[in-house]
């Protein structure tokens, strides 16, 4: 690689906060209130959410997944619903997110952008699959 392509490379390179709050805050301009800060930090390694309608529960979990997969290279992250249906309304807000970033950070952290499936550069994916048999 030339001098140049690095020089231009890394000047494309977008700063990814390590923080969820400030990842979320960084890369899609989300306001977090307390108790979604809360869940975008919580460490578990599983989580289950139970908030009233409309508490931004979707918007959350899916800012989640991706923060976890692009912050933790050669991972698998799970969404799983009792249909596919299900499922795929968190992986369309997750895509919705990813689509949404300026193109140069979009190609910096995602590698294949799929209904069901995210691939991110450094290994990691997001998958929505159904609960049912």
């Amino acid at each position: 690689m030339y001098k140049e392509d690095k020089e231009k490379k890394s000047k494309s390179s977008v700063p990814i906060p390590t923080h969820s709050v400030e990842f979320a805050r960084a890369l899609f301009k989300f306001e977090a209130k307390p108790y979604q800060a809360e869940l975008l930090e919580d460490k578990s390694k599983r989580i289950v959410v139970r908030w009233s309608r409309q508490a931004g529960k979707t918007t959350c979990i899916a800012l989640r997944a991706i923060w976890f997969a692009v912050t933790h290279p050669k991972t698998l992250t799970l969404i799983v619903a009792p249909s596919l249906r299900q499922s795929m309304i968190m992986s369309d807000r997750i895509g919705d997110f990813l689509a949404g970033l300026p193109r140069p950070t979009r190609l910096q952290l995602v590698e294949k952008l799929q209904r069901t499936t995210v691939r991110f550069k450094k290994g990691s994916r997001i998958v929505a699959l159904p609960n049912s048999l």
